[in-house]
């Protein structure tokens, strides 16, 4: 209940506990007060489709909430806040959120330090922004990941197309890098099943959604090992997976014997990187972004790489009619940064993201 002001460039959405046991979802927050001007949790804004900015604070006091619960609600001058609690603690967690339904997933538990498939659903049946005591709010924590796991950089890792939220990759409970990629139904509030594979196991992958004619989802990049002791060891992926949400198949890339072409590839392989659409029905992704093991300060990369769904080829000359698409890259190269797009003006942007392990860039 204390105010909080962000410092500029500090994006990453992780949670951590407090002594009080509350979980916070962004970590990146200052304290405004001047005896501890340090780094210190706050909280996450959320603004849904209804209109309504919702202040959310999730915690795991769940002594008083099991399944739906009772909803909790608190005053400020300028909005109510919705309190809403997880069924478990932890944090690297996944997120997607279609309409009014609200999706938490995986993580690692901040009790045992192991990875979960506990998935968290809140749903906001009704929202009166001046009587709390008209509101409503159910929650379901009895679904399942197909596998536990956790999503570290898990802000670019879900994307949501035709009432259904996509969370690719991750690490299991072994540290190993997860092909799987876990589909929730908004519309029935179930996890689909099976659950689809990347053709490459792989954690920091960014999932994008192009739409089209064929409901393009796409999972581009990502880390396919990790050895911070020897990194000559760890290795990223430039591959591109394209699945058909319309058909329900795999058109590129695809684990398991889908029977679909090797996808197209990044220029350089990376993780941490971002993705958003730009053109009509979305017709090209845009790669942004991201860390190349094994290679130092050089490894934060500002590369763009576009690709054109329709013909499923890298645009390497230009991007009609855009400038050639050499001088797309990034201002500067940096990881964990976001990307998003007007779809009013066509723009697409890249904010803020992480320079090194000391600096964060406030582009």
């Amino acid at each position: 209940r204390q105010r909080y002001i962000p410092i500029p460039g500090k994006t990453c959405c992780e949670a951590y506990s407090n002594s009080a046991g509350k979980v916070d979802l962004l970590i990146f927050w200052e304290r405004h007060t001047p005896k501890m001007q340090r780094r210190h949790r706050g909280t996450l804004s959320v603004t849904l489709a209804l209109s309504l900015a919702i202040s959310m604070v999730l915690d795991n006091n769940a002594d008083e909430q099991q399944g739906e619960g009772r909803n909790v609600w608190a005053k400020s001058t300028d909005r109510a806040s919705l309190l809403l609690r997880l069924a478990a603690a932890r944090n690297k967690l996944v997120a997607g959120a279609v309409g009014n339904v609200m999706v938490f997933a995986g993580g690692t538990l901040l009790d045992t330090g192991k990875v979960t498939d506990l998935v968290d659903v809140f749903i906001i049946v009704r929202f009166d922004i001046n009587n709390s005591a008209n509101s409503e709010v159910k929650h379901i924590s009895s679904l399942r990941l197909s596998q536990a796991r956790c999503f570290d950089g898990g802000q670019n890792a879900a994307s949501t197309y035709d009432g259904k939220v996509y969370m690719a990759g991750g690490q299991d409970a072994s540290g190993a890098q997860s092909d799987v990629v876990d589909v929730f139904d908004a519309n029935q509030l179930v996890m689909l099943p099976p659950a689809l594979r990347l053709s490459q196991a792989r954690s920091f992958v960014a999932a994008v959604v192009a739409g089209g004619p064929d409901g393009l989802v796409l999972f581009g990049g990502g880390e396919l090992a990790e050895d911070e002791k020897d990194p000559a060891r760890a290795r990223d992926s430039d591959a591109i997976d394209i699945w058909s949400a319309k058909k329900r198949v795999w058109i590129a890339g695809g684990g398991g014997d889908s029977g679909a072409p090797i996808g197209p590839r990044l220029s350089v392989g990376r993780k941490k990187l971002a993705a958003t659409v730009v053109g009509t029905s979305g017709r090209y992704v845009m790669f942004a972004g991201g860390f190349l093991s094994n290679n130092g300060s050089e490894g934060y990369r500002a590369d763009v790489d576009v690709l054109d769904t329709v013909t499923l080829k890298m645009i390497t000359s230009s991007l009609p009619p855009m400038v050639p698409i050499h001088q797309h890259n990034l201002v500067v190269g940096r990881m964990r940064l976001t990307g998003v797009t007007a779809a009013a003006t066509g723009c697409a942007v890249f904010a803020g993201g992480e320079v090194n392990t000391s600096q964060n860039d406030a582009s």
